[in-house]
């Protein structure tokens, strides 16, 4: 396991010394650490086409005054091609960069006329040596003439050749995939996170797997997927869900690529091309457990991946979310196990892995930890496979991280009199304005606050009733506290949400009668 906090996988071997190039700042694939790899859930590590995998996105700069874009082409390639081949090199910003090319040199046109551009500078992101493959994304910004093409999209396209050799859809076959632009529409593009290969296997209940995307909010809208292509056995309905129809393998594995597209009502559409590896039946693959542990509200206990479909946990920005996963290779055999985790938000990390994953009561656990930024509200998917030595994987599951605004807590009170209400017998109301109290009686005046958020804290103190407007004509003045009475300790309960209680005791004397005033109080948080 490589990362910047810490080299695991060092002390299990040491790799080729030409891959001594490609340690990166942070290392979001983790493997277990072998030096050759010719197993049978390998891609072709033959002399065939590179291209493993490739997106793209976009958005419109923040200059209003002009029609410029900045595209990102994120591409996966073989990673055993070598380094003579695609050399790393440092940039000035301290990213490894490399330089992408093929028997078709890899190429972005933008549709408009304009000389294309090329992979000149692909920032590593990710790798994984034992599924052979290294992912490198690189960004162009490029200005149209115009917001569209004369009322049509502008069409922007990436294509080259060629792809991996083996793919029985289109081995050593060029690529071709595209996106439209249009600034009067739209100012921004969805954007699709996944690993480059995904596994499955032909076993019941049928093989298949959901994509993710991120850039919306995904209570508000709903992401619609279609395939791009329709000469091999994958399709996706619109929800990305996507399913095999075809043969079982005659050999260990087979290989198909697909390429579909996602879009939404307030998101341009977006390409993406995988491959999915078919590994037949009597292979061993690794295993996610069942449950996997989240350490945020709302749950309070495992998710549960008992089907392929992602699931979803809704975090606030601010509030840490932890999530650990387990995997083991559920034939026992000596293999190192591992995760191979897609390209992560701005604000994760993920731990090294601990655990020999060779048994089922000795899983392998990471731990993902993602503190959200207020700007990133919407969906943010994680996607990660449980992998082993021998380049076998389990299916690509993607845990969808909703970012919702941290909401502000409510306050309600309510009024009794010993074991008899007054007012606002419920509890729900916010205001007691206008409550008659007699003269030697006591009474109580109940405050309640709840925050949704159950990592939050939550306060009620008096405020400044000034601020909020009378509705009667009598209530003039203002006080915080009538006649010197004391508010309770603060009783704080956490549960699905975070409460808060307090108590105000109220005792009018024969000094008090006629007494009108507004005492107001206020709900916080942390």
């Amino acid at each position: 396991v490589r990362s910047a906090m810490g080299c695991e996988g060092a002390r299990r071997c040491r790799p080729p010394p030409w891959r001594e190039g490609w340690m990166l700042p942070v290392v979001l694939s983790l493997i277990g650490c072998i030096q050759v790899c010719s197993a049978s859930g390998s891609l072709d590590r033959g002399e065939g086409g590179h291209f493993r995998y490739a997106t793209m996105f976009w958005r419109k700069t923040d200059d209003a005054m002009s029609n410029t874009v900045e595209f990102t082409v994120e591409s996966a390639w073989r990673y055993s091609y070598g380094r003579e081949h695609f050399v790393p090199q440092i940039s000035s910003t301290g990213d490894t960069v490399v330089k992408i090319n093929g028997a078709v040199t890899p190429m972005v046109a933008f549709g408009d006329g304009t000389p294309p551009h090329y992979l000149e500078a692909g920032k590593i992101t990710a790798y994984s040596e034992s599924e052979d493959w290294f992912l490198a994304e690189e960004v162009f910004t490029h200005t149209f003439a115009t917001p569209n093409n004369r009322g049509a999209p502008w069409q922007v396209a990436f294509s080259g050749c060629c792809r991996v050799s083996g793919v029985l859809n289109g081995g050593d076959s060029s690529w071709h995939m595209t996106l439209d632009v249009d600034l009067l529409t739209t100012l921004r593009s969805l954007r699709v996170v996944s690993l480059p290969v995904i596994f499955i296997s032909p076993g019941a209940p049928g093989p298949h797997f959901k994509l993710a995307t991120s850039g919306i909010d995904p209570t508000l809208e709903s992401v619609v997927w279609s395939l791009g292509s329709a000469d091999g056995p994958l399709a996706i309905d619109a929800s990305g869900k996507v399913t095999f129809s075809g043969p079982a393998p005659t050999a260990d594995y087979a290989l198909y690529h697909m390429l579909a597209y996602a879009g939404s009502t307030t998101r341009a559409a977006v390409p993406l091309d995988i491959i999915v590896n078919v590994s037949a039946a009597a292979t061993p693959r690794p295993m996610f457990l069942s449950a996997t542990q989240v350490y945020a509200h709302p749950f309070r206990a495992p998710l549960m991946l008992d089907s392929l479909d992602n699931f979803r946990v809704r975090v606030y920005p601010g509030f840490p979310l932890r999530v650990q996963f387990a995997g083991y290779q559920q034939t026992g055999m000596p293999s190192y196990i591992g995760y191979t985790v897609a390209r992560l938000p701005r604000g994760a990390v993920v731990s090294t892995v601990d655990g020999s994953g060779l048994t089922e009561s000795d899983p392998a656990n990471m731990t993902l930890t993602y503190n959200a930024c207020p700007e990133e509200l919407g969906s943010v998917p994680v996607c990660l496979d449980v992998t082993d030595s021998e380049g076998v994987a389990a299916t690509q599951h993607c845990l969808e991280i909703h970012v919702v605004p941290d909401p502000p807590p409510s306050l309600s009170l309510s009024l009794s009199h010993g074991d008899d209400c007054v007012w606002n017998c419920g509890g729900a109301g916010s205001s007691v304005e206008g409550a008659e109290l007699y003269i030697g009686r006591s009474y109580t005046l109940h405050l309640a606050a709840v925050d949704p958020n159950a990592q939050d804290s939550v306060e009620i103190m008096p405020a400044a009733c000034e601020q909020v407007p009378s509705t009667r004509a009598f209530a003039q003045a203002c006080e915080e506290l009538p006649w010197g009475s004391a508010l309770s300790e603060t009783q704080h309960a956490r549960g699905a949400d975070v409460t808060a209680s307090r108590m105000l005791p109220l005792a009018p004397g024969y000094a008090h009668g006629g007494y009108s005033m507004r005492h107001c109080f206020q709900a916080m948080d942390g």
